[in-house]
């Protein structure tokens, strides 16, 4: 069973989250109260486009069969891999939650910080900060700031020092 993190991404309304979705071709899936880092970071859908896009590192081999589950979708693609390079973690998003402007989810282990960029480059003129915090209290935690019209270089990462006052803010306002 993994740590997991709870994080935040932020829009400044819920109207910038709404062109934000539409923007990445979701809001029908938005207004069912889905969401998924696929939006930003699509798996490739074949074997072939994979290998143009990633590389042969995202094809599972014969013997990596038996320690990685097959995508059945997908049964070629190295998800453990590609899920971790890509996204940052090594699941999807769960017990997503809208809530006016901000999505809340959870992800296993960390948090899903190659996501992040990704949606920052997908997203360029809208501006959005992402928080986490790590279930084991004000150890791991952070924050990311993506500003609007800004040189991606402008964006940036912020982790809190363990057991520091912001580290123990950011714990309690994502875990209550």
């Amino acid at each position: 069973m993994p740590n997991w993190c709870k994080n935040r991404i932020s829009f400044d309304s819920e109207e910038d989250l709404e062109t934000a979705i539409e923007q990445l071709g979701h809001l029908e899936d938005y207004k069912k109260g889905e969401f998924s880092y696929t939006w930003a970071v699509p798996y490739p859908n074949t074997k072939k486009e994979c290998l143009e896009k990633y590389g042969k590192e995202y094809i599972t081999e014969d013997h990596e069969k038996d320690r990685i589950q097959e995508d059945e979708d997908r049964p070629w693609l190295n998800w453990y891999t590609f899920h971790n390079n890509f996204w940052g973690c090594k699941w999807d998003a769960s017990e997503i939650n809208y809530d006016g402007g901000n999505i809340y989810f959870d992800s296993p282990w960390s948090p899903p910080d190659k996501f992040i960029e990704a949606l920052a480059e997908k997203l360029p003129d809208i501006p959005f900060s992402f928080s986490y915090a790590e279930e084991q209290g004000n150890v791991y935690c952070g924050e990311f700031y993506h500003y609007e019209e800004d040189a991606p270089e402008n964006d940036f990462w912020n982790e809190f020092e363990q057991f520091s006052e912001e580290a123990s803010l950011m714990y309690n306002d994502l875990w209550g």
